[in-house]
């Protein structure tokens, strides 16, 4: 058995239990740390337009056009989650260089527009992190350390120059990510994010679906998960394999990346 089709296992387990044991008992089985502080202990740092516009992060400034998709893509996330009470939502993809990193930062971004919306952006790609060399970041500390080292969330934690944005970045590659993503810590983890404020949404960058067996190791963690896939790339084989796994996850929807359709012209 493979260690993807056994970390489906686990999963499956993890979310009956949770089921059986309803809101009381799945309370009970983490020991939620609430940190309501925690976005004023958050460190300072600026982004660099230029190396953000380079990397194609978009939506930093309104007048730019390249963001409309990630609007409309906001407001049918916000949607979703809002009515459903959710406020983790895993990115993924089925194989790599779909775009789902870049999905998850502009997507990121165009939520902390929202007024009202704290959002915290967290790289649990540990294999491959790089949401922190998309932003131009070069972090002390990354989530590896506290997850490994117990260095301290406030120490991890980044505010960069976007107004209710967070970001809490992975300094190095793990080896043994899907471990570290088992492990009781991460739930704590989890939970201590989401106790921020009421309005919190954290959005967590996760491995590839098919290549690793991280994303179905965290499952549980999360509320719901989107799909980023690749128009020519991605293979219709990886479609179906990825379909069968998503019967276990609350699916918000799917987002289809490098589309070669042109984009309409301006309505104005």
């Amino acid at each position: 058995m493979g260690r993807i089709q056994i970390a489906l296992n686990k999963a499956r387990e993890a979310a009956k239990a949770k089921a059986e044991a309803g809101n009381d008992g799945a309370a009970a089985q983490v020991a939620v740390v609430r940190r309501p502080d925690l976005f004023k202990q958050a460190r300072e740092v600026a982004l660099e337009p230029r190396t953000l516009h380079a990397n194609r992060i978009r939506g930093i400034q309104s007048s730019d056009p390249g963001a409309a998709a990630y609007k409309m893509l906001r407001t049918r996330v916000l949607h979703r989650m809002r009515s459903h009470g959710w406020h983790k939502l895993a990115v993924t993809s089925p194989r790599a260089n779909a775009g789902k990193t870049l999905t998850s930062i502009n997507l990121a971004i165009s939520l902390a527009h929202e007024p009202n919306q704290e959002v915290i952006l967290v790289d649990l790609d540990l294999r491959n992190p790089r949401v922190g060399r998309y932003l131009g970041l070069d972090p002390e500390f990354g989530l590896g350390d506290h997850l490994t080292r117990d260095v301290p969330i406030e120490k991890v934690l980044l505010k960069p120059n976007i107004s209710r944005l967070y970001v809490i970045p992975s300094a190095e590659r793990l080896e043994n990510s899907s471990e570290l993503l088992a492990s009781p810590q991460i739930g704590v983890f989890t939970q201590m994010l989401v106790s921020t404020s009421p309005s919190t949404i954290v959005i967590f960058d996760l491995p590839p679906l098919l290549e690793a067996d991280d994303m179905l190791t965290f499952m549980p963690q999360v509320d719901a998960v989107l799909f980023v896939v690749a128009q020519g790339e991605t293979r219709q084989v990886d479609l179906e394999k990825s379909n069968e796994l998503f019967k276990d996850l609350n699916l918000l929807g799917t987002v289809l990346n490098k589309s070669g359709d042109e984009a309409p012209a301006d309505y104005y």
